[in-house]
């Protein structure tokens, strides 16, 4: 079944299904989209509570599903979406895991912990990263400024400003020459180079030469890319954005404002006025 859909009246936020039929009532100041069956909804705190960092009163959070019914209570700090069947919570400043019944994986202990994918999720510790699987077990940790999402079965890793990819035991798959580089999606990342972004493939090796201002991962066999006319980037002059194919090539000779990723067989683009 199709996540249900967020909508804001007067304000508030809920969800309606595909035919623009309210499921589930606007009640709440805050509500993320759908992921996995859930949402997270948010309230202020009933006790008036500050957020140390900001002097305003406390958002919490809670989860709910998609009949509106509460898996969890609404305490937690911060939420974030469901994914591979769990979602990553704080309490406080530290961070765990819970799972569709709103149990803890894992209770909040860590610096900071990013979404699961292929199984895998990238938690924080001090100056070290550690990868967990979904039972909870430490597959490998490392002291890392940066451990990347498993995509694809390889993970992207920055150590004193040197990136390389890691397996999913944590062994290194190859070292790389760049600035920064992204997670893996059809066998294509991004790579930072000199300024510019390209690609490599699953081996490291440059499949389309660093030549975008600002690019992304590709699916359905394209990605959106800001083209650099003349190589060089110009402020005074308008972005310039299109598609490529896995050559590298322009996808189609049309050029927009603003260029999104394609699902579906459509793409969201700013057109040009």
């Amino acid at each position: 079944m199709p996540d249900l859909l967020l909508i804001r009246v007067k304000q508030k936020h809920g969800f309606m299904d595909g035919k623009g039929k309210v499921v589930i009532p606007p009640t709440y100041p805050w509500a993320s989209d759908f992921s996995e069956g859930f949402a997270f909804v948010g309230h202020y705190d009933p006790d008036g509570r500050k957020n140390r960092d900001t002097g305003g009163i406390q958002q919490l959070w809670g989860y709910i599903d998609s009949k509106g019914r509460p898996i969890t209570r609404v305490h937690f700090h911060v939420a974030r979406p469901f994914s591979g069947g769990f979602a990553a919570v704080y309490v406080g400043k530290k961070c765990g895991y819970i799972n569709a019944r709103g149990e803890y994986l894992l209770e909040p202990q860590f610096d900071g912990g990013f979404e699961f994918s292929e199984g895998l999720a990238t938690v924080v510790l001090g100056n070290k990263r550690r990868a967990i699987d979904t039972t909870g077990r430490t597959v490998f940790e490392i002291a890392a400024s940066h451990l990347g999402a498993c995509q694809e079965g390889l993970l992207f890793c920055e150590i004193k400003r040197k990136w390389s990819y890691l397996d999913r035991a944590g062994n290194a798959a190859f070292h790389l020459t760049c600035s920064a580089s992204g997670g893996y999606c059809e066998g294509l990342a991004s790579v930072l180079i000199k300024g510019k972004i390209g690609y490599i493939d699953k081996k490291g090796t440059i499949a389309i030469p660093p030549q975008f201002g600002q690019a992304g991962d590709f699916s359905e066999g394209l990605a959106w890319v800001e083209f650099l006319p003349g190589g060089k980037r110009d402020w005074d002059k308008p972005q310039v954005w299109g598609y490529v194919n896995k050559k590298g090539e322009k996808a189609f000779p049309t050029v927009f404002k603003m260029a999104y990723g394609f699902s579906e067989g459509l793409a969201a683009v700013n057109v040009k006025s």
